[in-house]
This record gives structure tokens, C-alpha cells and sequence, in this order.
């Protein structure tokens, strides 16, 4: 079954700031890590909202979906921002780059 995934702009969750209560935003993968860490800080009185980070130029996969899924079945928000053009000037130019002139970049370091 595929959920709606809710675009959106950083901007947009701002208003999500104004809630009374202790709020986080969780970086959802849809894996077992990022669906714990929220359903832990749910069950701590947390109001929470979901975010995937697209890094591909594709958009949406299975992983966003997976995502939004985790998020629907507990009851939060989730919004997915495309930061492709980011990653690919900031993680993956620069590990081309490095990787050609015969080091071994770490990019995530």
C-alpha cells in the first residue's frame, strides 16, 4: 500500500513549532533505528513530526514510503524535503573530486 508523501520546504514545519508541548523532529529512514527513536520519544510525551531527507534526484523510494508509513501507523506528521542539489554539491562532488586525485575520502566524516 503506498501512503501519501507530503512534500514540503523547512520553512513549512515551523509552524509546527508553536505546539505547547516538548516537540522533536525525528529523521525517519523507515528502518528499525528511526522507528524506535520515535516511538520512544512518543511514549516520553513528545510531540513529533517525521522528516526524510530525499538525496536523490528521483524523489520519493521505497525507503520515503517506508517512512511515511512508520509515521502514519503512529500518529505523526511526516514531511519529505529533496536535498539532492545539496548532497550532490556537498557530499558527492567533492568525493568524486578527491577519490580521482588517488585519496580515499570518507564523506560522511
Amino acid at each position: 500500500m503506498k501512503y501519501a508523501v507530503k512534500r514540503t520546504s523547512l520553512t513549512d514545519i515551523s509552524g509546527w513549532k508553536n505546539s505547547p508541548c516538548k516537540k522533536a523532529v525525528v529523521l525517519m529512514s523507515g528502518g528499525v533505528d528511526s522507528s524506535a527513536a520515535a516511538l520512544l520519544l512518543l511514549r516520553q510525551g513528545y510531540s513529533l513530526a517525521g522528516l526524510t531527507m530525499e538525496i536523490t534526484e528521483n524523489g520519493a523510494n521505497a525507503a520515503t514510503e517506508s517512512a511515511a508509513s512508520v509515521c502514519k501507523e503512529l500518529s505523526i506528521p511526516h514531511f519529505s524535503v529533496n536535498i539532492s542539489g545539496d548532497f550532490k554539491e556537498n557530499v558527492i562532488n567533492p568525493f568524486c573530486s578527491s577519490y580521482l586525485c588517488g585519496l580515499t575520502p570518507n564523506p560522511c566524516a
